[in-house]
């Protein structure tokens, strides 16, 4: 659903983590102005779904899979990062529905964590 061009090049306003996870901040002024909240948008071709927005700073949930399986975690402020919005336009009854079916994966996937951390928690497997 991306082309794969690079857009813009962001940079890191912040990293930290926060009861739901990591929290990415980025200044991406030419996307920003364009993008919505549940928007996707491409962070070094990891697929991200944008939090919230304002001015030129675009915030991001990352889920602790994404830290462990993206150089995502390594970033630090005023770190570089490649940023690709998405190709569909927002009018689009198939981007409505792709973002749609990935709010439910991450859902899914939020459930399933707290499962592990539940049965971890209480020692049951």
């Amino acid at each position: 659903m991306f082309t794969g061009l690079i857009e813009e090049i962001g940079s890191v306003l912040g990293i930290r983590a926060t009861d739901r996870g990591t929290q990415l901040q980025l200044c991406a002024p030419r996307i920003a102005d364009t993008v919505h909240t549940g928007d996707s948008i491409s962070v070094n071709g990891c697929c991200l779904t944008v939090a919230s927005h304002r001015h030129e700073e675009i915030v991001f949930d990352l889920l602790e899979e994404t830290v462990a399986r993206t150089n995502l975690g390594a970033l630090k402020r005023d770190s570089t990062v490649r940023v690709t919005s998405i190709v569909l336009p927002a009018s689009s009854p198939l981007r409505n529905r792709i973002l749609a079916l990935r709010s439910r994966c991450r859902k899914i996937e939020r459930s399933m964590w707290q499962k592990r951390d539940q049965s971890q928690s209480t020692g049951s497997v």
